[in-house]
């Protein structure tokens, strides 16, 4: 049995080049930690400090029951995997990705959004962390559906958030999400 290891602690920060990064479906997904993105990922911008959350959603697991009543085999579970991201930019691209692309029109100083009941775009999204001087974590969602979740409640002590609700579709390997490491050097 392994000892425990506080190098294998860690505390995650956020890349230069933003947390929440995000491209049209078809773009070439990364597959290890520290490959260089395609050029087609764009910065969602400023994420809330309470970053983001996975939420894996048991259902299914069905008790199959013998006649007398013992439980005698349970059926297949299934995870469904979502994310809340809460942006803090208002800026276009994060108003694509929850809306929908073709429900926003204009330029980035100057925009409008129809919300349509259909929702955001699907894409690719992938999340970049720090971990200690070297390491990193990328946490890749090859199919992402997003569209706008939670509520909006302006406020003299917060600022104004958008936040976008992703549904995960697994890929043709079965997979929602792969999660790559890459640990520090000098630990």
């Amino acid at each position: 049995m392994p000892n425990n290891n506080t190098k294998n602690v860690f505390v995650p920060g956020v890349k230069v080049t933003g947390l929440a990064l995000w491209a049209p479906s078809g773009t070439t997904v990364p597959t290890n930690a520290n490959t260089a993105l395609a050029s087609a990922f764009v910065n969602l911008g400023y994420i809330t400090d309470d970053w983001y959350k996975l939420s894996p959603d048991k259902s299914g697991g069905d008790a199959i029951k013998a006649a007398g009543g013992d439980t005698i085999v349970h059926s297949a579970t299934t995870i469904d995997y979502t994310m809340t991201l809460n942006c803090a930019e208002l800026n276009m691209q994060v108003a694509k990705v929850a809306a929908g692309t073709a429900n926003v029109t204009g330029t980035e100083t100057e925009y409008s959004v129809a919300h349509k009941s259909a929702g955001g775009d699907s894409g690719v999204l992938v999340l970049e962390m720090t971990l200690g001087e070297d390491g990193l974590r990328r946490v890749v969602v090859p199919i992402a559906n997003a569209s706008l979740d939670g509520d909006e409640s302006p406020s003299n002590d917060n600022p104004l958030t958008t936040s976008i609700g992703i549904t995960m579709d697994a890929d043709i390997n079965g997979v929602a999400y792969y999660e790559y490491i890459k640990k520090p050097t000098a630990a």
